[in-house]
């Protein structure tokens, strides 16, 4: 008995201890085109129709074509079953598929089940509503039902001029509930968390020269709103936001990002925004560098275990010297003063939008962080990947100083009053996916593709210490470079074959320093006290 309690005790130990260390790898946050990461760190990857899950190193353990289907959102669940949402396949990468149906895949990779928003019929005062809307967002609620939320964009006209659903179902696919709503601020609605049977939502929609986001409060046991909160995007000269994505913190539910892009006559701005639920800004950091004419982001986002963001940008044909590249933005909204170039020289094709090699920023866990590469004028089978740490050491490119602009995002106090339309019933329709394996392998080292031979970013480690330092600052090794920028991507101080650096003479706050040496540049970010 004794040697039992001892397991046992051991086992929940264990368990507790790992979550802990690890707690972020058990948040599935479902955010568009993010590959989620199980506790034992296995990695879920989806391009196209294709789904497959690899270990940490990784070796394939399943990959499957779903014929017909491209996915757009993956939920992973606790017990290894993977929630999605999907569309039509798009040939071209850089356009977004627009998701209508929502599914589950078991933990060996065969499709449970999948459900056709455009099969949904509903039933208002008499009248039968069929239904053609979108999926936005999948959420798995702390009562463990889904939750799919979308556009009321329908054939015909929708249930009383109704703009926007939500959809509860067990996790088997069994449709417990659904409910429109006519909502002013209510396109493309995205749940934000759950607490206590009362929902947070996220719609938007223009007013004046900003798009207005609103947050709704919608009560699942009352049957109604409780309260709103708002918040605004602009440009300064007052365009107001054409496109923007939606990203759940993997840390606090509280926390969410909008990636924003604001079209002026001359160029396109983009800007991450960070927010709480209750509608306050906590940063704005611009995406944007000097010289680019136009270009759009890749609509990729990750957050790692330390609040840090990594957002990629992709050059539509305009910029010279980089096609797409990453900025890192720290969990206190202070950006990287450069982006760093992942590929360069890229043809992006004839036809519009410019098919460029999509690329996204991803984070296994702690401090490894990858980046993929798969579309047009790239193989996608094999997947090409390079490992890189919070560093930002990218031997596949060099980097271009990043910029300001006028984006801003901040409080608006508007309220008003939304309706819930009644629905008497519904129905879902059903749909067939063929499923077969699909012979995938992973080229684990990008650079090595291009012919570039990669750097020891472990040199990186320990760089520079004291880290933060009031007056003197050492290196490990003797640099060939070291420059020093402010926040803004000033260059304000160099010095030459240095093993330390006076750092007395600059103001208390945060900086960036660039160090040459014989294995490569590396970056570090130092705060001086």
């Amino acid at each position: 008995m004794a040697k039992f309690y001892f397991s046992s005790i051991f086992i929940l130990f264990f368990s507790f201890g790992f979550s802990q260390n690890f707690s972020y790898l058990n948040a599935s946050t479902a955010n568009a085109d993010e590959y989620p990461v199980d506790k034992d760190t296995n990695i879920y990857m989806c391009q196209a129709d294709r789904l497959s899950k690899t270990d940490k190193n990784f070796n394939v353990i399943w990959s499957n074509i779903y014929n017909g289907r491209s996915f757009t959102n993956l939920l992973l669940s606790k017990t290894g079953s993977v929630y999605f949402l999907s569309g039509p396949v798009n040939s071209i990468v850089t356009s977004p598929v627009v998701a209508n149906s929502f599914g589950k895949i078991n933990p060996n990779g065969s499709l449970a089940w999948i459900k056709p928003i455009s099969g949904l019929m509903a039933t208002v005062s008499g009248s039968v509503y069929p239904g053609s809307g979108d999926c936005r967002n999948i959420y798995l609620d702390a009562g463990n039902n889904l939750i799919i939320t979308g556009n009321m964009n329908g054939i015909g006209p929708s249930p009383n001029n109704s703009t926007s659903y939500i959809l509860k179902c067990d996790t088997n696919g069994l449709p417990l509930k659904f409910k429109t709503f006519k909502l002013t601020y209510g396109q493309d609605l995205v749940i934000l968390n759950d607490s206590a049977g009362v929902y947070k939502l996220l719609g938007t929609g223009p007013i004046l020269s900003a798009t207005l986001f609103m947050i709704h409060s919608y009560s699942d046991v009352t049957d109604n709103f409780v309260n709103y909160k708002s918040f605004g995007i602009s440009w300064g000269s007052g365009p107001t936001a054409t496109y923007w994505k939606f990203f759940r913190s993997k840390l606090r539910s509280s926390i969410f990002y909008v990636s924003a892009r604001v079209t002026t006559t001359i160029t396109d701005y983009n800007a991450v925004v960070k927010i709480t639920d209750n509608a306050q800004v906590k940063w704005t950091a611009p995406l944007y560098s000097s010289g680019m004419s136009y270009y759009i982001t890749n609509e990729t986002m990750e957050e790692d275990n330390k609040g840090n963001v990594l957002a990629s940008i992709s050059c539509g044909g305009s910029c010279p010297s980089f096609t797409s590249a990453i900025l890192k933005i720290d969990s206190n909204g202070v950006r990287d003063p450069f982006f760093i170039t992942m590929l360069k020289g890229y043809a992006v094709g004839s036809s519009f939008p410019p098919q460029i090699p999509k690329h996204s920023p991803r984070t296994i866990y702690a401090n490894n962080y990858y980046f993929d590469i798969w579309g047009y004028a790239f193989p996608n089978n094999p997947l090409t990947i390079q490992k890189f740490n919070s560093s930002m050491i990218l031997p596949c490119g060099s980097a271009i100083p990043s910029g300001t602009n006028g984006v801003g995002a901040s409080a608006v106090p508007i309220l008003y009053t939304a309706t819930i339309v009644p629905v008497s019933s519904f129905t879902l329709g059903t749909t067939s996916v063929t499923v077969s394996p699909s012979s995938f392998s992973v080229n684990p080292n990008f650079c090595t593709v291009l012919g570039i031979n990669g750097i020891d970013i472990s040199f990186n480690d320990n760089l520079i210490f004291p880290n933060p330092s009031n007056d003197k600052i050492y290196f490990r090794n003797e640099m060939e470079k070291v420059e020093v920028f402010d926040v803004n991507g000033k260059n304000i101080k160099n010095n030459f074959n240095a093993s330390s650096m006076d750092v007395s003479d600059l103001q208390n706050g945060i900086y960036f320093i660039r160090v040459k040496t014989d294995r490569g540049e590396f970056n570090k970010k130092f705060i001086k006290e």
